[in-house]
């Protein structure tokens, strides 16, 4: 079997799923491969020493999940049952969530603040204002923050102020998302998400 990253005129060839079924079929007996959902759960027999076995492969991936050696047939049977079990009520829990996000409704309206904070080494607080909606989607204007009570040198609490657009700040358009049908939230940028603010103080840092 030829290794997983070998490398063959200037491209990456990976290994296939059926090169490692072949790689591992090779010492076993009374092999079947049986499918659920998005599992492929291979039983066998090892030829050495009689003991039983599973592989299980999850979607298109190439290396097997799991690969385990039972001491009897029936410990084998019972983890399988327990493999299906668990697929089957995972793949119904996805399924009742995608159910549920598309039925759900975006709460966002106009006036409405969404706020966001992120930084590693200090602690920065976008606040934007809803002005518009335009079918799925939203329109936002960023808004200044004021700031509340000091908590260091280099620290605040801030709240966003209504109506106080930013200086030359431009409208954007923005689909709001939701993860489990009731929570959403508005993607700004890779490292920060707006949710709708709470009406608390919000940290904020700098260096000095």
């Amino acid at each position: 079997m030829r290794n997983e990253n070998q490398i063959k005129k200037g491209a990456v060839m990976r290994i296939t799923r059926e090169e490692i079924k072949n790689h591992y079929y090779k010492g076993l007996s009374d092999v079947q491969e049986d499918t659920c959902e998005r599992l492929e759960i291979v039983t066998f027999t090892f030829k050495k020493n009689g003991k039983p076995g599973v592989l299980v492969w999850k979607g298109k991936q190439a290396k097997p999940i799991q690969h385990y050696v039972f001491a009897s047939v029936e410990k084998q049977m019972a983890h399988v049952q327990k493999v299906i079990e668990s697929e089957v009520k995972e793949m119904e829990a996805k399924k009742e969530l995608a159910e549920k996000k598309k039925a759900a409704v975006c709460p966002y309206k106009v006036g409405d603040i969404l706020t966001g904070s992120w930084g590693y080494d200090q602690t920065n607080v976008d606040a934007f204002q809803v002005t518009g909606l335009k079918g799925k989607s939203v329109v936002l204007k960023r808004i200044g923050c004021e700031m509340v009570d000091a908590v260091s040198g280099m620290s605040c609490h801030v709240m966003p102020v209504k109506n106080d657009f930013a200086e030359g700040a431009e409208e954007i358009v923005k689909k709001p998302q939701t993860w489990n049908g009731e929570n959403w939230y508005v993607k700004l940028h890779y490292s920060c998400s707006l949710s709708l603010w709470n009406g608390s103080k919000m940290y904020k840092s700098w260096y000095a």
